[in-house]
């Protein structure tokens, strides 16, 4: 019986390096089979300051009939692209579309303020900084660029705000977010259009739990959905073990392998008749290799009181993951 390449035919991918000029260096890479499939890159220092600032990338089109050219500019100042080219041969003039970048914010010269697209559409956003609490060695305290608004091509706009107070129920308790962690995002000028974040945060060095767990989300004229984690006690803790959505219907995880990956989880799809008795549908058993992949599921009613056959629940025996 002839045996066969596992995974077929490999041909090498080779680089080859010379100088571009005036300043500057090209690479090529290429495949050895393949003569006319390569990639040209050339970093060009016009002004001898010894740094990149146009990069060049040349490619056979796949039609045969030329070579394309790609050109991107760099900021002396950041390093990052402010305008890219792009032209149809690597002759051309005239390039058969552009994209521009901008950078305005002073206290962050990487942050994106602007974007203007290849068909003209123009996109913007601005920053602000925020202290993180944690402070250094010479009494500094760390500050963080964050997003803070964003508008589209249509003037739709979505703001974000930090660091805001929340309460979940039933705990009726006032937390505060975390300072650089978005806790709400607002779409346009309607403040009733705004989803809110809620996530675990203290700025006490002995905290009981991480912090930016999160602990619950809100829709526009939704209630929370919420998540409830293992404890630090737990042979595998701060692991998400519950799931509950707005209607009071939650999914539980009841068990984990050693390696801390989920093995069953239950489902409780109806609202208790009577106060603290809940019974759950069905329970999913999980199988999985050892680099985290799903081998087998298997499902079990455990419910059958409510007339549920285990159908409900996809197959009581052990089957392929869908």
């Amino acid at each position: 019986m002839d045996k066969f390449p596992l995974w077929g035919t490999v041909s090498k991918t080779k680089l080859k390096y010379r100088p571009a000029s005036p300043f500057g260096v090209e690479t090529k890479i290429y495949r050895e089979s393949l003569n006319q499939d390569y990639t040209l890159l050339r970093h060009i220092d016009g002004d001898s300051d010894k740094k990149f600032n146009i990069v060049e990338v040349e490619r056979p089109r796949f039609d045969g009939s030329g070579v394309s050219l790609e050109r991107v500019f760099l900021s002396p100042t950041n390093g990052q692209p402010v305008l890219r080219e792009f032209f149809e041969g690597r002759n051309d003039r005239s390039s058969l579309w552009q994209e521009q970048y901008e950078y305005n914010y002073p206290a962050d010269p990487l942050a994106l303020t602007g974007y203007v697209d290849r068909q003209g559409n123009r996109y913007q956003w601005e920053y602000r900084q925020l202290s993180t609490g944690i402070s250094w060695r010479d009494g500094r305290t760390e500050q963080e660029t964050v997003l803070t608004r964003a508008v589209d091509p249509t003037d739709v706009e979505v703001s974000l705000q930090y660091g805001e107070e929340y309460t979940i129920p039933p705990w009726q308790v006032v937390r505060q977010n975390p300072p650089t962690v978005p806790s709400s995002v607002q779409l346009g000028s309607n403040s009733e259009r705004r989803w809110r974040f809620a996530y675990t945060f203290t700025a006490d060095p002995q905290r009981g739990a991480p912090n930016g767990l999160l602990l619950g989300f809100r829709e526009p004229e939704r209630n929370w959905w919420r998540f409830g984690y293992t404890s630090l006690s737990h042979p595998h803790p701060y692991q998400l073990t519950q799931i509950t959505d707005p209607t009071e219907r939650f999914s539980r995880i009841t068990a984990w392998d050693a390696f801390g990956r989920p093995t069953r989880s239950e489902v409780y799809p109806f609202r208790a008749r009577l106060a603290g008795t809940r019974t759950a549908l069905c329970g999913r058993r999980l199988s999985t290799t050892l680099w985290g992949a799903s081998a087998r599921c298997g499902g079990a009613t455990t419910n059958a009181g409510n007339g549920i056959r285990a159908a409900a629940c996809g197959t009581t025996g052990w089957g392929t993951c869908s």
